[in-house]
Parts: structure tokens; sequence; C-alpha cells
């Protein structure tokens, strides 16, 4: 069983689920439920979807190419 986002945000679920609903308020996401779990996503037909895909695509491709380096946390002596 995988690990839930608030899990993984160290979120209250609360606070997870006021994100999601104002999000999903704003046509950024869409939501659907098969009756016991509810399964979110980007909106592809939002104005914004193109602009913070290649977001979340560049940022994952910079931590990729950092994290292959020193760890990010670690700092160099002067």
């Amino acid at each position: 069983m995988g690990a839930s986002w608030h899990a993984l945000s160290f979120l209250a679920v609360h606070t997870v689920q006021d994100e999601l609903a104002k999000l999903e308020g704003a046509g950024l996401i869409v939501s659907r439920s098969n009756g016991y779990q509810r399964f979110f996503r980007a909106n592809p037909k939002h104005p914004l979807y193109p602009t913070l895909r290649r977001l979340v695509v560049d940022s994952a491709a910079h931590r990729r190419a950092t994290s292959r380096g020193r760890p990010a946390t670690a700092r160099r002596r002067s």
C-alpha cells in the first residue's frame, strides 16, 4: 500500500482536503471517485495547464540534475 499525500507532505488530512477543494473549485484539477477513494489529476482543459505542466516537468528535471552531485543539504565550508 502506497503512502498517502498527507503522509508525504506532513500536513493534516483536513489541510490537504481543503487545498484540493480549492484547486478543484478553480478548475485546476478534476476528481473522480470509485465509491471508496477519490482520485485527483490535473485538468488538461484549464488554460493554465500547459504552463503548470512545464513548471512541474522543469522542476523534476532540476531535482534529478542537482541530486547527482552532492546532497542539496550539504554546505561548503568557507
